[in-house]
């Protein structure tokens, strides 16, 4: 994500990355915020859920940079929640939530000029921020995903009985 971040032009673009340095990811934190030096990458610390809403408000877009299979992503839903495009991974179930265009952009995993290109989309059409937080399609919740896959299977059940 950095590595994309920073072939952006020059002033057209902050980026918020939020963690905080443990034992764990030292090393990997450090490299970052290393990396990052010179740009204009804020470093926050993390947050509970039920500050979400907070954290993000100052924010446009949501990057989701996966290279795992995620089977449900909560990122995405929450972003979505609260009116925030996201540029995602095209993994997993990711592109399930990330309809193109509508309310986001996806990309190639690890793809770096991938995700660049859909960073470049919101610095050369601003409107698309607003225009995707206004045409974004309605978020499942948990429960509501979980009852949607039991009907499904349920249906299956039947058909072959």
């Amino acid at each position: 994500m950095l590595d994309a971040f920073q072939s952006l032009p020059k002033d057209k673009a902050t980026l918020t990355i939020y963690g905080n340095r443990n034992a764990w990811n030292e090393v990997y934190y450090d490299r970052l915020k290393q990396q990052a030096s010179g740009f204009s990458v804020y470093f926050r610390s993390s947050f509970r859920r039920n500050h979400l809403a907070e954290a993000l408000s100052d924010q446009d877009v949501v990057v989701l940079p996966s290279i795992c299979y995620e089977s449900f992503s909560f990122v995405i839903r929450e972003a979505n929640l609260l009116g925030l495009p996201v540029i995602a991974s095209r993994i997993g179930a990711i592109p399930e939530a990330v309809e193109e265009g509508v309310n986001g952009f996806l990309f190639e995993p690890g793809n770096v000029e991938g995700m660049r290109s859909c960073m470049m989309r919101f610095i050369q059409e601003p409107r698309l921020v607003q225009q995707m937080a206004v045409s974004r399609a309605g978020v499942k919740s948990m429960e509501e995903h979980a009852l949607e896959l039991s009907d499904i299977y349920q249906k299956i059940v039947e058909k072959r009985r």
